[in-house]
């Protein structure tokens, strides 16, 4: 999948991928237009993002993959007439649209092609010259004008959509975490920052063995996971005082730490720009500490991998690059370790410490990006099961601590309440009271999404719920309004006047979109692209276009080697970088007779050395 921004600014030099996607994708703020959730804890499915300016113009929107137009819609005419339905709340919102349904894929096998779809509202113009639903999208195609959104002109609203029969192929599961304990993750789909998971019974050592490819290390052990006391609270996250039966501190270590390290230690390993960092986490998410390797280890990875496993440095290399062997190497000895350094949690009153871990372990269990690992923040939700847009899922209540404030007398919020069988036995004074505790429940959530500690948990969340831009049931999400909202029970008047707005932008039963039902899962579209911009796997389409100046037996003969391409790019770490990329394919074209022959001169296996020839292009 090659995936890139809806707004792409001039590059700056020396800019990092992650600086640029700042630039390129501003916006979606909770409270205006955040995902997943606005301030009243209604679902929201996209972000509303500001279109940069350069020149004093807003830029276009662009295509952020390769696609076919599902659907679109031109916008309506701005007018000044108060009474208009799209003239709403501050002012003028515009109400073109374009969907694109992306097929494409992440890795090798049925299980790693993917489709989604991507949403463009509030479009001012469409630039696309003769839509036709069906027509072929390239990315970067330059399809509409940023309109305006509640007067406010520059702005979209931004959508990445997959149905339920799509959820497992796109991030390897359908559960709400990943099963990290039974199994590795996927194979057909490997890219990105490789993951360890470093169960309580593995233990770290002061020193690594001499012979690195040993499993068995003589040296002290540096640390183990602390023992809990029988029958004592164990806990994933947080730090409450354990009670007064139990001690402060466990084998040293402080309540709370102790707790989490019974479920293990969680490293990711990451290889940019040369260099190589190992961070450890608890399964909370929250980081224990950074370890780097030794200076270039990215660069000079086939060297060390040649002087730890000189019997079978092709397997090793493998083994350093992606934890595990995915390919058909054989590693000489079979159970060779693995032994790197990482960060663990240091005592009471200490920092972290390093140890010698050998991530090779029988029980250790290796994943990548592609596994979308909760102690990364990526869980799926869910578990709100009702119809309506008021978001119940008890995954997310909790996470706002909703509920454990005086605000709530019950344990059901005032929707749920409103929506029930006995509010028709409510009085007027109580149904008031009702929408009087809703405008508090309004300031808790309020507050509580937007604490940034809060945003960050909340952007990976990958929720299914009702799309918006459904007309047919508007009164199924929305009309609890009419018993509760701020400042007392909507009028028929505010309400239809709501619903004349939103039937205004609706699309959905008219696009009629293939393959995907009305309730489906929803990206936090920047995370999205953010995490799939690491895939770095072609498909042939892609490979294709890469090479359209090929002639045409070069683009053959690359079709025909597409898998074991897209494997060599990643094992070698050439689809890590677009430089490296760039490189690889105007340099490899040319020096294989456009892939008619596989060798160097001298008889080197190309594939085999082709990372040595890359990696100097670099600087740093």
């Amino acid at each position: 999948m090659i995936i890139g921004p809806p707004f792409l600014p001039a590059p700056v030099t020396g800019e990092t991928d992650e600086a640029f996607l700042e630039r390129a994708m501003v916006g979606g703020v909770p409270g205006d237009g955040g995902f997943p959730l606005s301030f009243d804890l209604n679902w929201h499915g996209g972000v509303h993002l500001s279109s940069p300016q350069e020149n004093e113009n807003f830029l276009p929107v662009r295509a952020i993959a390769d696609g076919k137009l599902a659907y679109f819609r031109s916008p309506e005419a701005e007018v000044a007439d108060a009474d208009h339905p799209l003239r709403f709340r501050r002012g003028w919102t515009d109400n073109g649209c374009i969907v694109l349904r992306h097929e494409t894929e992440i890795g090798e096998g049925a299980q790693s092609t993917v489709v989604f779809y991507s949403i463009y509202m509030h479009l001012s113009k469409i630039n696309l010259s003769q839509p036709q639903v069906g027509m072929t999208i390239r990315r970067k195609d330059n399809i509409g004008e940023a309109g305006s959104i509640y007067g406010e002109k520059g702005r979209i609203h931004f959508e990445i959509v997959a149905d339920q029969s799509q959820i497992a192929h796109l991030v390897g599961r359908a559960t709400h975490d990943l099963d990290y304990q039974s199994n590795n993750g996927r194979t057909d789909s490997c890219w990105g920052d490789m993951y360890f998971f470093v169960p309580p019974e593995v233990l770290l050592y002061g020193t690594a063995p001499g012979d690195r490819r040993q499993p068995q290390n003589n040296a002290p052990v540096v640390y183990r996971c602390p023992a809990m006391p029988t029958n004592a609270p164990v806990q994933e996250a947080g730090s409450p005082s354990p009670s007064a039966s139990f001690p402060s501190t466990v084998d040293g270590y402080e309540w709370a730490v102790a707790s989490q390290l019974q479920q293990g230690i969680f490293v990711r390993m990451n290889y940019e720009r040369g260099q190589c960092t190992l961070t450890s986490f608890y399964v909370s998410g929250v980081e224990i500490g950074a370890q780097p390797e030794e200076a270039d280890y990215e660069h000079n990875l086939y060297t060390i991998a040649k002087r730890l496993y000189p019997q079978s440095p092709s397997a090793g290399y493998e083994l350093l690059r992606f934890g595990r062997l995915l390919g058909s190497d054989t590693l000489q000895p079979a159970d060779a370790a693995h032994w790197r350094q990482i960060k663990f949690p240091g005592k009471a009153g200490e920092q972290s410490k390093v140890g010698w871990v050998n991530l090779n372990a029988p029980t250790v269990a290796k994943f990548s990006d592609a596994d979308f690992p909760q102690w990364q923040g990526w869980r799926l939700i869910d578990d709100d099961v009702d119809t309506d847009s008021h978001c119940q899922s008890p995954f997310i209540r909790s996470l706002l601590e909703l509920g454990q404030d005086t605000v709530q007398s019950s344990n059901n919020d005032t929707v749920s309440i409103a929506k029930s069988p006995g509010y028709a036995a409510h009085s007027q004074e109580e149904k008031q009271q009702l929408s009087e505790r809703y405008s508090n429940e309004h300031e808790l959530s309020m507050s509580r999404l937007s604490l940034p500690d809060i945003q960050k948990q909340i952007k990976r969340l990958v929720c299914k719920f009702p799309t918006e831009w459904a007309l047919s049931d508007f009164d199924a999400r929305y009309e609890w309004l009419l018993k509760v909202s701020d400042g007392g029970p909507m009028s028929q008047d505010k309400y239809d006047k709501l619903k004349a707005y939103q039937s205004s932008l609706a699309f959905w039963e008219q696009a009629d979109l293939v393959g995907i039902d009305s309730k489906h899962w929803h990206f936090h579209p920047v995370e999205f692209i953010r995490v799939f911009r690491k895939c770095g796997w072609f498909s042939n389409d892609e490979l294709l276009i890469i090479l359209k100046q090929a002639p045409a037996t070069g683009r053959q003969r690359a079709a025909g080697l597409r898998m074991q391409t897209n494997k060599m790019l990643a094992k070698y770490l050439i689809s890590s970088s677009k430089l490296r990329v760039a490189h690889f394919f105007a340099q490899v074209g040319v020096e294989t007779g456009w892939w008619q022959y596989r060798e160097e001169i001298g008889n080197e296996r190309y594939f085999r050395t082709m990372y040595e020839v890359i990696t100097p292009v670099e600087a740093g």
